[in-house]
């Protein structure tokens, strides 16, 4: 009688700690995230260069050997961004000038246009040559008409042109979609004399991609 007792008394004492013991116990799993690393993306811009997209590919401008007054070429650079994040701004400079730079007062900007994508910007010309005046630029010529002096006299070895998309996306997207050109047609002046005969000049047009920079003090080159 008193086995089957002590018996009871240990069942009632067993099954008294099992109910307590659910006051405090809970089920729980615990998992760790580990080796946790942060690599920022990357910024890549490329140069077309006759079809070749590299990173040391350099366009190069150049006019007909013999170029005669009246006679035009176009002047062509087409950027692309090989990285991981979107360029919203790309920046422009014209700068290092070789030789007569006088001559660049001979040599007229008659075009100027940019492809975004699918898209082709209207001429701008007429609007960067006011731009350039409301930003305390002056023209070259009396007669008013654009020519290469004035872009490279405008911040000449600094950045003082930009463009951005106007439709409002990035100018250029990452993954090497090749969205961006910057065309040129200049002429050399149909009335121009003698005085440039044998001549050269020449410049570096530099051209630099950011994610989104400021852009106080440099001109748009469209609208």
């Amino acid at each position: 009688m008193k086995k089957k007792l002590l018996v009871m008394i240990l069942g009632v004492v067993l099954i008294a700690a099992m109910i307590g013991g659910g006051t405090y116990a809970y089920f729980s799993s615990q998992v760790t995230n580990s080796a946790n690393t942060f690599t920022a993306g990357t910024l890549t811009a490329q140069i077309d260069n006759n079809g070749a997209w590299g990173s040391s590919a350099s366009g190069i401008w150049s006019s007909p050997e013999y170029w005669v007054p009246g006679q035009s070429v176009n002047a062509k650079v087409s950027l692309t961004n090989t990285g991981t994040i979107d360029a919203n701004h790309v920046y422009f400079m014209f700068g290092n000038g070789t030789g007569d730079l006088s001559m660049m007062n001979d040599i007229l900007v008659t075009g100027l246009t940019e492809r975004f994508g699918s898209y082709n910007e209207p001429d701008e010309v007429a609007s960067l040559t006011a731009s350039i005046i409301s930003n305390g630029g002056h023209l070259a010529r009396p007669d008013g008409k654009l020519c290469l002096a004035d872009l490279y006299n405008f911040m000449p070895n600094g950045y003082g042109y930009y463009t951005w998309n106007p439709l409002g996306g990035p100018t250029l997207m990452a993954g090497n979609h090749q969205d961006y050109d910057f065309i040129m047609t200049l002429e050399f002046d149909p009335n121009t004399d003698n005085t440039y005969q044998g001549h050269t000049c020449g410049f570096d047009f530099t051209s630099r991609v950011d994610q989104n920079s400021p852009t106080a003090g440099m001109i748009s080159l469209h609208n």
